[in-house]
């Protein structure tokens, strides 16, 4: 689990912006589960919400509380992605591989109170996937509390790339 990003960030409120960027190498090739969940109980019996996941062979973005998500994209396991998720407050953009693949206008409800991110977590709450633990290697993890540009996301993308073979 991550540190509770709502006392210094207000993440519980709709409109905060944030970045959350993860290199990921999934090894399912349908589903490999959740990347990244939100969640209210550091000790995972809380409320959830599947942020990024691999299901159905494709990856999935959302925020709470918009339905089924957002579709990246296919993936193929066992190959390294970048894998970032911006939020202005009111628009939603995904990326992989420092390439924008959605973009689109979302209402966020925030959940206030203490609020964890786990990475490789269990949900028990989705509408991505099934919800189950993530399975493959995490080689990166970036949070920040505004929303990367394209720009900076494609930079990013350009710094590590190498490590992961791309």
């Amino acid at each position: 689990n991550g540190p509770d990003l709502n006392t210094p960030y207000t993440m519980g409120t709709a409109s905060t912006p944030f970045t959350f960027e993860i290199w990921a190498r999934p090894s399912g090739t349908t589903n490999s589960g959740i990347l990244l969940d939100e969640t209210g109980n550091v000790a995972q019996n809380g409320w959830h919400d599947a942020w990024i996941e691999f299901a159905g062979g494709n990856i999935r973005i959302s925020v709470w509380s918009n339905g089924s998500g957002f579709s990246l994209g296919a993936y193929t396991a066992n190959n390294w992605y970048q894998i970032v998720m911006t939020y202005t407050g009111t628009t939603l953009t995904g990326y992989v591989n420092g390439v924008q693949q959605y973009t689109g206008s979302v209402t966020r409800t925030g959940n206030g109170g203490t609020i964890y991110y786990t990475l490789a977590g269990p949900s028990d709450i989705t509408n991505l996937g099934n919800g189950s633990y993530y399975s493959g290697s995490i080689g990166a993890m970036r949070y920040y509390n505004r929303a990367l540009t394209a720009a900076e996301v494609l930079q990013n993308f350009r710094n590590l790339s190498y490590r992961y073979g791309l």
